[in-house]
């Protein structure tokens, strides 16, 4: 048993700990410079800006470029970014069958060499004298990857692991038979000519998994994995432009997210204190040490960071205040029943627990198929809120466990520092919390539905959706505003001319004097003095009147219009049919969970529960005319996570009751079920809602829409779970019941 002195200095060490974590992370240590350091948290596209690198095919004239040939390259382009982290660039096909390539926070030179390997990779041998012949194509090739291991011939360290195509297994083996006859018996990698690296080879290898071991380290062995995954293209690239572009959301807007951000989690820790006084305070000192370590490891990992996964970072900080309020509520009900502080502690942590790892669990579930079955964006927000919910779990179940066993052996055993009142019994009994029936309501509850439903249905007939360039496709123009500085006196764009810039291009007209109602998904800074405007789809006159619009504003000469181009989605037909089947594939392994977990009727109410709160954030879309793009994909699975992490503490709650209260009808477990999480499913929504709040508040206009269906799916979330989880739980068994004894009175019959 501590002493008390044990327990001061247990503290003290935890908060000292923590410390030089939050001074790790904003400071730097040895060669890592810090979370916002050089070489730290890796910033998206539309945050920080980086580079638009445009690729055309290289080819003979009059050479028939397939559609079914584009799709494999844009495809393949796409897995290289996500083969080195950067999940967060776009990738477009325009008009002229270019390939549009943007990439975060990279040199134009650094991009360039990032993609320089998507050409033709061969596998050669020399035959003397420098004569190279080819021996296997680069598209023999299934899988490799960096590993680090004893490869079994003497040699620890990184390789790199090949799985050769089992059709190619033989060609193959013939290469290393050939190279082993040969003066150097190496195999060359190249890459349009380019060796990478030559493997010596041994031995006959008559094997579909081969290890290439030498002088690597980590950032060798997987860039020689990322150049060999690239494949054989069915053409060559040629780089046609490049050019570093300004964050698609302006200067301002990553500032003012941190400070909405920042501003929020102090409200959110101001809310834990006020309500569960010393918890409440251990709670944020564990919350503190949460963030520090998240971004941490973000940084520490080279996660790139856009709106999707701040989305992920905002959903894991929800739950793992989430977590604390579990089990100071828990708590808080243990003391109620009189037990001493000590035995409320434990009995609480042990109760919340199994919630706590239901919920986290599902999340988990949701985060490793977004991760496998998703692309770009999907695959940051995964990474995110997998880290995140991770992360949350370690600090509810041990950092703030322990700062509160500290508090207990320092004899900090007050009910009211504890924030516990007591109360009288006829004041509880008299409560409106206490005496509100869930069950009998659960008809207002339906027409509240039901109404929604049919505001939702009136508002997609009436007005449909606004759907953004990011998912139609649209046109982008490239404009030199040189001579409009020079005239001003100007070096660069400002943020307020860029807005002037927008503002006209939106008041375009055509020559009869009507209004183009051109959409600005973005306008860039590129090159200095040139602009990279994003529009939805126009013909050349279309495209004439805006540069013309401009053209009047700014006194620009003729040639000021470097390109303009039509280019397809950057949020691509299969983005959006990963981002389907991931969502799928996650809510039904959730249904599998939660039925083994619970039951099939809990699993169902729980997956009812989701469907209600998509339905509700589509409805915000179309209600709102919040635009539709890459944000929507991730404020849908931001509030898939937080939806089904509250309705798994509800029906938690009625599978434990109806142990206790076995006596007791369905309807009544339910209710007092309800009840008793009433208070963890406000505060969570309260701690959630502060934090998106402040970003909608203070935010630019671009997070203002990714935030406004946030806050509404936060709602939903919170009525799904009190009003309709347990009542459909009730429906549903009662409704599985009759069908099991009906079908045992006709199998008696």
């Amino acid at each position: 048993m501590k002493t008390k002195f044990q327990s001061v200095c247990a503290f003290i060490t935890m908060i000292l700990v923590l410390c030089v974590l939050a001074s790790v992370a904003l400071l730097g240590f040895g060669d890592y410079t810090g979370v916002f350091g050089e070489g730290g948290v890796v910033l998206g596209l539309d945050l920080v800006g980086g580079t638009r690198l445009v690729y055309a095919p290289d080819v003979e004239d009059g050479y028939d470029l397939s559609d079914e040939q584009m799709n494999t390259v844009s495809s393949m382009l796409r897995a290289r970014l996500d083969f080195y982290g950067y999940t967060e660039a776009t990738v477009t096909v325009d008009e002229n069958n270019r390939f549009v390539v943007e990439i975060p926070e990279v040199s134009g030179t650094e991009a360039e060499k990032l993609l320089s390997a998507t050409a033709k990779l061969t596998f050669e041998v020399n035959e003397g004298n420098d004569k190279f012949s080819v021996v296997m194509e680069g598209s023999a090739i299934e899988s490799a990857r960096a590993e680090y291991g004893n490869t079994g011939y003497g040699y620890e360290g990184w390789y790199v692991s090949l799985k050769i195509k089992d059709e190619h297994r033989e060609t193959f083996r013939k290469a290393t038979e050939k190279a082993l006859t040969l003066t150097d018996k190496s195999i060359y990698i190249k890459l349009d000519g380019e060796t990478y690296s030559s493997p010596k080879v041994s031995e006959v290898l008559d094997t579909d998994r081969v290890m290439i071991s030498g002088s690597f380290d980590q950032t060798t062995a997987t860039a020689l994995a990322g150049v060999i995954t690239s494949g054989q293209l069915p053409f060559a690239l040629k780089i046609e432009q490049s050019a570093q572009i300004d964050a698609t959301l302006g200067a301002t807007a990553l500032q003012s997210s941190l400070i909405a951000g920042g501003i929020g989690i102090l409200l959110v820790m101001l809310f834990m204190i006020v309500f569960y006084r010393l918890p409440g305070l251990m709670a944020t000192i564990a919350l503190t040490g949460y963030t520090v370590c998240v971004g941490l490891i973000l940084s520490l990992l080279h996660v790139n960071l856009s709106l999707a996964g701040i989305a992920g970072i905002i959903l894991s900080i929800g739950m793992a205040v989430d977590a604390n309020v579990i089990i100071f509520e828990r708590v808080k009900e243990e003391l109620r029943l009189g037990r001493s502080t000590k035995a409320a502690m434990r009995a609480g942590f042990h109760k919340a627990v199994g919630a706590i790892v239901d919920s986290n669990v599902t999340t988990v579930i949701a985060v490793v198929v977004l991760y496998l079955f998703g692309t770009g964006p999907i695959q940051g927000f995964a990474i995110t809120l997998g880290l995140g919910v991770l992360l949350s779990l370690v600090f509810a179940v041990l950092v703030t466990r322990f700062l509160l066993n500290c508090l207990v052996g320092m004899k900090v055993t007050k009910l009211s520092l504890w924030g516990v009142r007591k109360k009288k019994t006829t004041e509880e009994k008299s409560s409106v919390l206490a005496t509100f029936n869930y069950v009998t309501c659960r008809k207002y509850f339906l027409i509240v539905v039901a109404v929604m439903i049919v505001i939702g249905g009136l508002s997609f007939g009436i007005r449909g959706f606004n759907p953004d360039v990011d998912f139609t496709g649209g046109t982008t123009m490239q404009i030199d505003f040189y001579d409009a500085l020079r005239e001003n006196g100007a070096s660069s764009i400002s943020d307020g001319m860029l807005d002037e810039m927008i503002a006209t291009v939106k008041g375009a007209q055509n020559a009869d004097g009507s209004a183009l109602g051109v959409q600005v998904s973005s306008a860039q800074r590129a090159n200095g003095t040139e602009v990279v405007f994003k529009l939805s789809e126009l013909d050349m006159d279309g495209r004439n009147a805006v540069f013309h619009a401009l053209q009047e504003k700014y006194g620009l000469p003729s040639d000021a219009l470097v390109s303009a181009s039509n280019v397809g989605a950057t949020v691509s037909a299969e983005i959006r049919r990963d981002a389907v089947i991931a969502t799928v594939v996650a809510i039904l392994l959730m249904l599998v969970y939660i039925s083994i977990r619970f039951d099939l009727h809990s699993g169902l109410a729980a997956v009812i529960c989701l469907a209600h709160d998509v339905l509700i954030m589509i409805i915000a879309y179309s209600l709102f005319q919040i635009p539709l793009n890459t944000n929507m994909i991730a404020a849908l699975l931001t509030i898939l996570g937080y939806s089904i992490n509250a309705t798994i503490v509800i029906l938690d709650r009625i599978r434990e009751n109806r142990k206790t209260l076995s006596n007791t009808d369905f309807a009544s477990v339910v209710n007092v079920s309800i009840k008793q999480t009433f208070l963890r499913s406000l505060n969570t929504t309260v701690t959630t809602f502060i934090t998106i709040t402040m970003v909608f508040l203070l935010g630019v206009t671009s997070i203002r829409q990714f935030a406004l269906p946030l806050m509404v799916g936060i709602v939903a979330g919170m009525f799904s779970s009190v009003c309709l989880a347990g009542n459909l739980w009730l429906l549903l068994t009662k409704l599985i019941r009759t069908r099991k004894q009906k079908k045992t009175s006709t199998e008696a019959d």
